[in-house]
């Protein structure tokens, strides 16, 4: 089934450490999405992964079992992370990342014009 996941990412602590963990996420990421045949983009707070649902889950758990407890297994310079994930499937049409950014700023258009 075709899904568009967004991914979420909090990390425990802030600073030089969280920039040493979202270093290994982007490097995780760039290496195991196209591995998958997934499609990924880095937004503000973590990353949209786009492609068959196993995949997509395939790589979160991946990068839970990774990224999740690096805290907890006695690395302490690694702070560990929260996934927030939600996935959206559409059943009445194909949606993609570009899609739904095209819906949108055509949205915005429309409303700029209308004032």
């Amino acid at each position: 089934m075709h899904t568009v996941a967004n991914l979420t990412v909090t990390f425990a602590t802030a600073g030089d450490q969280t920039i040493n963990i979202e270093t290994k996420l982007a490097a995780f990421l760039t290496t195991q999405c196209p591995i998958h045949n997934l499609k990924y983009s880095p937004h503000a707070t973590g990353y949209n992964l786009e492609g068959d649902w196993n995949s997509i889950i395939s790589v979160l758990k991946a990068c839970q079992d990774s990224f999740g407890g690096l805290a907890t297994a006695g690395n302490e310079s690694d702070p560990g992370m929260k996934l927030s994930i939600v996935m959206g499937t559409r059943i009445d049409k194909h949606s993609t990342m570009e899609n739904k950014l095209e819906a949108v700023e055509t949205h915005l258009q429309k409303m700029q014009s209308s004032q």
